[in-house]
């Protein structure tokens, strides 16, 4: 576990939303973190919980970054376990074709 992962467990908010999760009280929204903090948030949540989440981002240029964040987070480790599961990325008719086909969604 990383300095950061043991930060946030360490935290009675995090504790308060990792059990709210557990008692179906969702979804849960986050605002005012930058990209990396956002990815660091999701994948310690998905750690500590044991289960997946749903990462709402403004564009696939942005969700291409944020698979790229978790994936050298270790990401593919939780996913085999559940815990983070990388879908690809289908572009609506105003862009992103040429990257979707690059990389075969």
């Amino acid at each position: 576990m990383g300095l950061f992962e043991r930060g946030m467990r360490s935290l009675p908010a995090f504790e308060q939303l990792c059990a709210d999760i557990r008692a179906e009280r969702t979804p849960v929204s986050l605002t005012g973190l930058g990209h990396i903090h956002k990815v660091l948030f999701v994948h310690t949540l998905c750690g500590a919980l044991s289960r997946r989440a749903v990462m709402l981002v403004a564009d696939e240029a942005e969700a291409m970054k944020v698979v790229d964040d978790l994936t050298a987070l270790g990401a593919g480790a939780l996913a085999a376990a559940g815990g983070i599961r990388l879908a690809g990325i289908r572009a609506d008719a105003a862009g992103g074709a040429g990257q979707n086909a690059r990389r075969g969604v």
